[in-house]
């Protein structure tokens, strides 16, 4: 496997794993259908928000079924929502960023 950094379409020196992405597969052909950089951009913009769902579900699942109601099971359940807010909050940033 080959570990080189590819220099992004923009010039940065240290391009984003996206901007490597997006250097590999927009102006490609793909099952015989081009692959244009809007299309490559919108299929990565999936993609993310199907990850950030994932993780999202991968929190809620640590939510205690089984709370006694003490402060320390208020104070778990609580931070689980934080979490799962805050991992909301990136597939929201992404969707602006769109």
């Amino acid at each position: 496997m080959n570990d080189r950094v590819l220099p992004a379409e923009s010039g940065n020196p240290n391009p984003t794993a996206r901007e490597q992405l997006l250097s590999f597969v927009s102006g490609t052909v793909v099952n015989g259908y081009f692959v244009s950089k809007k299309r490559a951009n919108a299929l990565l913009d999936a993609y993310r928000a199907e990850v950030v769902a994932e993780a999202i579900e991968a929190a809620r699942s640590e939510y205690l079924t089984d709370a006694t109601g003490t402060d320390e099971d208020n104070d778990y359940n609580n931070g689980i929502t934080d979490a799962v807010a805050a991992i909301g909050a990136l597939l929201e940033a992404g969707e602006s960023r769109g």
